[in-house]
């Protein structure tokens, strides 16, 4: 039988720890030395490792067990026997469309809303993907177990490793299943590949990162509730060095700022939103300097006068312009009412 890795969150274990010690009211000498050792030498255990090997990203605040085969299930853990059958191909997944982010790597081609999968049926199918015309998994999917809400109780994240049999780009698709009812959904798929990566917590937040091209960098947040909901945070455009600002004005029209008459060389651009949807996007704007060798941002409320000749450039195009400080509260305010983790 072949065997995998299978990853479990530190706060899931504490949790689950808590619970058997109110369901045990005694234990023998030889259980609390045990106990003493194994928590000394977790002490000791590095709390960083990979969650994606191929990309070499990291995610910190994990744990891992030892390599164990389909029949071991993680020690004090609350009940994941369902998680458990899906992994092993005993249990299906029940596919939401609404849910599938992908770009390149997107299942709503392949599968149907609402019908149920076994991870293996999900693995035949997502190579079907139209990206290429023969597609591959690469080795075996990996699962960790992840808290969403940090409310104790474990989802499962799977990330699969897909690419072109004949070489080329690798895509990796993440996934979030919850237990919800005494049925396995999907609240959460997204790709990642070179030019963008999805970084998943483990209290189910996610951070993507990408690359428009050598001047322009991207950012959206984004989570999973305790409820398995997905919510969309916000997303940013960053533009290096713009001396034209590509923009939109309305639903079916597009413009360029033009800045080529002002020094550009360290000056940037900021574009926020709040909708998932590009055309249901309602932009709104800031702008900054930044190190030149450092490449961090430097935020200067001093440049937002009425007659400050970057923010004029914005005025014949009626865009929404922010100061940073201005920005940073309404970031913290969204994050508030939708309940985004740490606010």
């Amino acid at each position: 039988m072949s065997k995998r890795i299978l990853k479990v969150s530190a706060s899931l274990l504490l949790a689950a720890s808590v619970l058997m010690a109110g369901c045990s009211a005694e234990a023998t000498e030889t259980e609390k030395k045990k106990k003493k050792k194994d928590k000394k030498e977790k002490e000791t255990e590095e709390t960083t490792l990979d969650t994606t090997e191929e990309t070499g990203e990291e995610t910190s605040s994990e744990m891992t067990t030892e390599e164990t085969t389909e029949e071991t299930t993680m020690p004090f853990a609350p009940d994941t026997s369902l998680y458990e059958a899906y992994i092993t191909g005993d249990a299906k997944l029940v596919f939401h469309a609404e849910n599938d982010l992908g770009q390149y790597m997107c299942l709503s081609e392949v599968l149907n809303d609402g019908e149920s999968y076994t991870c293996k049926e999900l693995e035949a199918k997502a190579v079907t993907i139209d990206n290429y015309s023969t597609m591959k998994v690469d080795g075996d999917p990996e699962y960790t177990y992840i808290d969403c809400g940090e409310d104790g109780i474990p989802e499962l994240l799977e990330t699969l490793s897909i690419s072109p049999t004949t070489g080329g780009e690798t895509f990796i698709l993440s996934m979030i299943i919850k237990e919800i009812d005494g049925e396995l959904h999907l609240c959460y798929a997204r790709d990642s590949w070179s030019r963008c990566y999805a970084a998943i917590a483990e209290n189910g937040t996610v951070v993507v990162d990408g690359s428009g091209g050598a001047f322009t960098h991207y950012v959206e947040e984004e989570f999973v509730d305790a409820d398995g909901q997905y919510h969309y945070y916000y997303g940013c455009c960053q533009e290096y060095c713009p001396t034209q600002l590509f923009v939109r004005i309305s639903p079916d029209e597009y413009d360029y700022v033009d800045f080529s008459d002002l020094d550009v060389d360290e000056f940037m651009v900021r574009e926020y939103w709040f909708e998932l949807e590009y055309t249901e996007r309602q932009s709104f704007y800031t702008y900054g300097f930044y190190d030149d060798v450092t490449r961090s941002y430097i935020a200067d409320d001093s440049q937002f006068a009425a007659d400050n000749p970057y923010r004029m450039k914005f005025v014949p195009f009626d865009l929404t312009v922010y100061t940073n400080t201005e920005v940073q509260d309404i970031l913290n305010q969204r994050a508030k009412e939708i309940g985004f983790p740490g606010n």
